[in-house]
């Protein structure tokens, strides 16, 4: 419910809303078959309707954790 919200929100400002992200807290930021999926049908969902360009941008972001060895940095993904 709030996703349809935020979107007729986003259309009344005459923004587009150009891709979606989300964490992997405990692991790389590499796209899981589910991410794909999404990723998939997210692409499909706001497809351009005159030119079909499907250009929509994952990204996903495995934040920095002190407590892990060789974890100095956040790492970020972005795929389409």
């Amino acid at each position: 419910m709030s996703e349809m919200q935020a979107r007729e929100d986003i259309d009344k400002a005459g923004m587009v809303i150009v891709g979606w992200y989300h964490s992997h807290p405990v692991f790389k930021p590499e796209p899981s078959v589910c991410d794909a999926e999404n990723q998939q049908q997210y692409q499909h969902l706001f497809k351009d309707q005159t030119s079909l360009d499907e250009p929509f941008l994952g990204i996903i972001i495995a934040p920095y954790d002190s407590m892990k060895a060789m974890a100095d940095v956040s790492q970020m993904r972005c795929f389409w």
